[in-house]
This record gives C-alpha cells, sequence and structure tokens, in this order.
C-alpha cells in the first residue's frame, strides 16, 4: 500500500534475449520505477562502499562474483552455509552482520512491494 507522499510504482514489461548461447535463451522480466527513492539508493550505496566484495568463483559459470550477500532464505544465517563464500568464517560474519542489518532496515519497504507485486500479479484466485 503507497504511503501519502510516496510515488506509485510503474511497472513495465521488458525482455532479454541471449541469441550468443549454444542454445538461445529469452527471459521476460518487470522494470519496477520509483521502486527505491535517491535518498534510500545513496544511502545503501554509502553503506555498501565500506565493505569488501566476495570475488570468489560462481558456480554456474566459473568466472569471478562481484557480490555482497545481504540475506539467504530470509535471513543472514544461511549465509555462512553457502560454499566458497568469506562468511563461512564466523569473524567475517560477525564484522558483516551490521551492515547486513543496516541494508535490511533500508530495503525491508522494497522488498515489501515486491512482495506485494509480485503475489498480485502471481496469485491464482481462490488459492490461499
Amino acid at each position: 500500500m503507497r504511503q501519502e507522499g510516496e510515488e506509485a510504482v510503474s511497472i513495465a514489461n521488458g525482455h532479454l534475449n541471449w541469441e550468443f548461447l549454444p542454445e538461445p535463451r529469452h527471459a521476460e522480466f518487470l522494470v519496477l520505477d520509483k521502486l527505491v527513492d535517491e535518498s534510500t539508493i545513496k544511502r545503501l550505496i554509502h553503506l555498501l562502499e565500506a565493505e569488501e566484495f566476495d570475488t570468489d568463483l560462481d558456480t554456474v559459470d566459473g568466472l569471478a562474483t562481484f557480490e555482497f550477500y545481504l540475506e539467504k532464505n530470509g535471513g543472514q544465517e544461511a549465509i555462512a552455509g553457502i560454499q566458497g563464500k568469506p562468511d563461512a568464517d564466523p569473524a567475517i560474519a560477525k564484522a558483516r552482520a551490521a551492515t547486513r542489518f543496516a541494508a535490511a532496515e533500508l530495503l525491508s519497504p522494497a522488498i515489501t512491494k515486491i512482495t506485494e507485486i509480485v503475489n498480485s500479479a502471481y496469485t491464482t484466485p481462490g488459492r490461499a
């Protein structure tokens, strides 16, 4: 639900074709414009700039990742179990916990909106 003074999220359909793959793929997606306001984005970038991102090898394509998990399966605890991630070291996981918590607080309204949009788009009438 939109709060007073908050811009509505506009939704546009998009697609991407990967013609260069051995078996070409087509993916459809939604673009959610105005999902996160500029001030929240700036605060999130500032928060994450202080972190060292993971650069382990990706399990799908074998290339180096550049990522920082904020959560897995709805929380932070499962991140330690991701093979090859620095967070398997409890000291690293503990050092990153405050950043993850702060990012979760910043992104909580966006996650709620995404959940509403997905539920609205993909909920079958009559199903719980």
